[in-house]
């Protein structure tokens, strides 16, 4: 807690608080830390959420997210629960984007 308050990234805090707790009570070998942090990057579900977000992150600089919205406010945001409605036909647009522009 006292790395986050003093402005160190969570991730790196994360390490030194580990790092530290090992150094400490001896439970294991320290050299389990970089054995275990190269294990946890062969895990590929775990890599999926940065790389969803840095997606995300593109889709809102280049402006796509505001037009998908708007378009898709257009199509069903008069409807009942509009808001709903359009998060949802969103959320079927983005992906079928995608695997249209793989086909080509």
């Amino acid at each position: 807690m006292v790395t986050v308050l003093a402005g160190v990234p969570v991730g790196f805090a994360l390490i030194l608080g580990t790092a530290g707790y090992l150094w400490v009570s001896n439970s294991s070998p320290m050299v389990a830390l970089p054995q275990n942090m190269v294990n946890g990057t062969s895990n590929y579900v775990l890599l999926a959420v940065p790389f969803f977000v840095f997606a995300g992150l593109i889709m809102e600089r280049g402006g796509i997210s505001v037009r998908l919205v708007r378009f898709v406010q257009a199509l069903v945001g008069h409807l009942r629960g509009g808001l709903l409605q359009v998060v949802v036909v969103s959320m079927y647009l983005v992906p079928a984007f995608r695997a249209r522009r793989l086909r080509t």
